[in-house]
């Protein structure tokens, strides 16, 4: 979990809030109606904290040096000259918080009387969302609430070789550092057993390409140099020279129609056998994985 900056903490600090009375909070970077800038809910026993800062952006960069931001928030050394807006609810006047799950985006929607937003985020905060509101659900039910350690941050955020930040929150997966010579080898061995069908592509594609430069040859050397000129192995023989032309360019065609066709016939069994693997592996998840985390969609 993100840190909390010290301008925050020191906030809460004088508005009366301990640390110790914290129960979670979530990083809120985008703005309801577009753009992007610094913000956090932040949720005490007795009050929910809003924080907007006052530096916006129209775009948002997702990089090594961004990580490492993220990490270094809220420790000794962190300068930035944000004017924070404050705002706080009692817990006890907030009915519900709500995630709306939007495209590549969502909200936190609290409701008192009325319902109105009281944050946006990326897709990448939506761990955190979900975490926040179920934090919130627990205590308004008087329910016992995990320990919350202010150090939560999760590791592996970004890739420890290149500093890119992965796709996915809690899957160290890094498309820049990918081993693809690996991933074309997996893929591959779906071919396995289509050994047959490969040895017949490779045939038909060197007779293609052999009967292909064979043509240029014909229609160059032996019909100019030696039918037309009268000289040479083909001497006169016009006719002769058209007909082979011809015949090589049918096989050249033929060749190219049987491995092309081949090649097609293979490509919609691998990825039969593909899509089967994909699915035969999620049917031994259980239920659990696909609902663990899912967002609530109002």
């Amino acid at each position: 979990m993100t840190l909390l900056p010290k301008e925050i903490m020191s906030m809460l600090d004088r508005k009366g809030t301990k640390v110790a009375d914290l129960v979670h909070w979530m990083e809120c970077d985008r703005l309801p109606d577009g753009g992007y800038t610094d913000g956090y809910l932040v949720l005490s026993r007795e009050y929910l904290h809003i924080f907007r800062g006052s530096v916006t952006s129209k775009e948002k960069t997702f990089s090594s040096d961004a990580a490492r931001r993220s990490k270094d928030a809220g420790k000794p050394g962190r300068d930035r000259s944000i004017d924070w807006a404050w705002e706080r609810i009692p817990v006890e006047r907030l009915e519900s918080l709500v995630i709306v799950n939007l495209v590549a985006s969502g909200m936190v929607v609290a409701k008192e009387r009325e319902e109105r937003v009281i944050g946006a985020f990326t897709s990448g905060q939506m761990k955190q969302a979900v975490r926040f509101a179920g934090a919130f659900d627990k205590m308004k039910k008087n329910e016992r609430l995990e320990a919350f350690e202010q150090n939560e941050e999760s590791e592996g955020a970004s890739c420890p070789t290149c500093g890119l930040m992965y796709p996915e929150e809690g899957r160290p997966f890094c498309p820049k550092c990918m081993k693809r010579h690996a991933v074309f080898a997996r893929l591959l061995s779906f071919a396995g057993k289509y050994k047959l069908s490969i040895f017949f592509i490779v045939l038909f594609m060197l007779l293609n390409s052999a009967t292909g430069l064979v043509i240029p040859y014909f229609q160059g050397t032996v019909l100019f140099d030696q039918a037309l000129a009268g000289s040479g192995a083909f001497a006169g023989k016009i006719g002769l020279v058209i007909v082979i032309i011809l015949a090589f360019r049918t096989l050249s065609l033929l060749f190219g129609v049987l491995f092309g066709t081949i090649i097609a016939k293979l490509a919609a069994k691998v990825a039969f056998d593909l899509k089967s693997a994909v699915f035969t592996a999620l049917q031994r998840l259980s239920l659990d994985f696909f609902m663990v985390g899912r967002p609530v969609i109002s």
